[in-house]
């Protein structure tokens, strides 16, 4: 293999230990793209598999397969566009109270 700079992060990042383990909760990041927020529903993930072919050479390549809660089609991402997630998520009870509205 030659000594490209790209491709020598390719077979780092290939290399590289996974980051997030499978079956750990993770969300999708503010900065990944918008199609797989969409997918995911703005709910946490969990990891599925990790690695398969590294398509990029930026940091955090490393291939994911997330499956949302409550879904049945998984996501592939990749390790720069999700982040740890929280496993309890609780919803604030919402009161009915009329405080803030003047009347």
């Amino acid at each position: 293999m030659c000594q490209n700079k790209y491709a020598l992060k390719v077979v780092a990042a290939y290399d590289a230990a996974p980051k997030y383990a499978v079956g750990s909760v993770v969300r999708f990041r503010a900065t990944a793209d918008w199609v797989m927020k969409i997918k995911a529903n703005d709910m946490p993930c969990v990891v599925i598999s990790s690695g398969g072919y590294v398509l990029n050479a930026a940091k955090g390549a490393k291939p994911y397969k997330v499956l949302p809660y409550g879904s049945v089609q998984m996501i592939e991402c990749e390790e720069r566009h999700i982040k740890k997630g929280k496993k309890n998520l609780k919803k604030t009870k919402k009161t009915d109270t009329y405080d803030d509205v003047p009347f």
